[in-house]
């Protein structure tokens, strides 16, 4: 696209977890307008991130979404949606011993009973 003159308009938009490994020709002044680094969160908004993706679970009262925010250091949006989803499967094999396997149900006490739990998030992040 060097030296083309066009009156239409490209729009290109892509993303990349490693910069580094781009080559230099693609960097290089006049092929791309604008260059957006958004970085690794910081603990206040890896908070952000796991308020988002635990909204809709079932928090036990001794989760404190703080506390795995600060342990999180170099957690990226995608690892925390992935520990949080780890964490309700944790929760998940917990409970399987009370479905109904032959019925198909499950009991709306042991739906009820169902939380994730700190330890839950522990087990997740070791994996």
């Amino acid at each position: 696209m060097d030296g083309v003159k066009s009156s239409s308009r490209v729009v290109v938009i892509a993303a990349t977890n490693r910069p580094d490994a781009l080559d230099d020709a693609l960097r290089r002044g006049g092929r791309f307008e604008k260059e957006i680094d958004i970085g690794i969160p910081d603990e206040k908004g890896r908070l952000e991130i796991l308020m988002i993706h635990t909204r809709d679970m079932k928090i036990a009262p001794d989760v404190r979404l703080e506390d795995i925010a600060k342990d999180t250091h170099g957690f990226v949006g995608a690892d925390l949606s992935q520990l949080c989803q780890q964490a309700g499967d944790e929760c998940v094999k917990e409970f399987m011993k009370y479905f109904d396997w032959d019925e198909g149900t499950i009991d709306a006490k042991v739906l009820n009973a169902m939380e994730v739990t700190q330890d839950h998030f522990n087990i997740a992040k070791s994996k």
